[in-house]
């Protein structure tokens, strides 16, 4: 018979809480030192990415209709 780790450790009387509150944690606290990086660079990070690539798209589009535009004239 297999007895799973969760299992092992149910029957042992141990729960594994403690290290996912552990995890928790650690990954909160990357969160909060990235939160740090970008008030310290002055601007949020999820918005200003979305637009730049909005404004991409449309300058490929833009290309496409006149046969010229930033994206293909680098080429």
């Amino acid at each position: 018979m297999i007895i799973w780790k969760r299992n092992r450790n149910k029957l042992k009387g141990k729960s594994c809480t403690s290290r996912k509150r552990k995890e928790r944690k650690e990954v909160n606290r990357r969160g909060k030192r990235k939160r740090k990086k970008e008030e310290e660079k002055g601007r949020e990070k999820g918005r200003g990415k979305r637009k730049r690539k909005r404004k991409r798209k449309k300058e490929e589009e833009k290309g496409r209709e006149k046969g010229k535009g930033k994206r293909i004239r680098k080429k």
